[in-house]
């Protein structure tokens, strides 16, 4: 019986250390993107951050409609979206 323990315990360990060790590489991997971002920032402000800034944009004006036009359309879809949830059960 203390065989299974042990066994199990051992699993437990590894199982945990394999945890461990895919939150460090993680963790890791998010310092090392954000250090990057950060020295690459200055440039990218000046040059792909400006690329299709043309300030507040709403789908309504994209579209060339009136705004009472969208609305309707996301609040169904919003509601189908929502049955659909209920059906499938999520």
């Amino acid at each position: 019986m203390e065989e299974v323990k042990a066994n199990d315990n051992a699993h437990l360990w590894a199982y945990y250390r394999n945890l461990i060790w895919d939150a460090f590489w993680g963790i890791l991997g998010m310092l090392t993107g954000a250090a990057i971002y950060a020295e690459v920032y200055p440039t990218m402000k000046q040059t792909v951050l400006t690329w299709g800034n043309y300030g507040k944009i709403t789908l309504p004006q994209v579209l060339g409609i009136n705004h009472w036009f969208i609305i309707p359309v996301f609040v169904i879809g919003g509601l189908v979206l929502f049955r659909w949830f209920e059906k499938k059960g999520l």
